[in-house]
C-alpha cells in the first residue's frame, strides 16, 4: 500500500523533474525522516492507537509534500535556497 505511491514518486522525479536515479531515490527517501518526524509527534497519543496512527499518517504527509515542495522551488529557481 506503500510502496506504489513512492514508486510513482519516484518515476514522476525522474520524469517530469528530470532527476537522475540516485536523486529521484534520495529524493524519494525523504520519507524515512518524514515519517520520523511523524512518530514523535504521535508519541503523546500512545493511549490512543487510532489517533497516533492518524496523526502519524497526517504529519508524515504533510512533511514529505512540504520537503518535495520546498526542492520543486529551488530546483524551479536554479540555485538553492538558503535559510536566514
Amino acid at each position: 500500500m506503500v510502496l506504489l505511491p513512492l514508486a510513482r514518486e519516484y518515476a514522476d522525479f525522474r520524469n517530469e523533474w528530470g532527476l537522475s536515479r540516485v536523486a529521484a531515490l534520495a529524493t524519494t527517501l525523504l520519507v524515512l525522516p518524514a515519517l520520523a518526524v511523524g512518530l514523535s509527534v504521535s508519541l503523546a497519543f500512545a493511549q490512543e492507537p487510532a489517533v497516533q496512527w492518524t496523526t502519524t499518517v497526517v504529519v508524515t504527509v504533510a512533511t514529505y509534500s512540504r520537503a518535495t515542495a520546498a526542492l520543486r522551488s529551488a530546483a524551479a529557481s536554479g540555485s538553492p535556497q538558503r535559510s536566514s
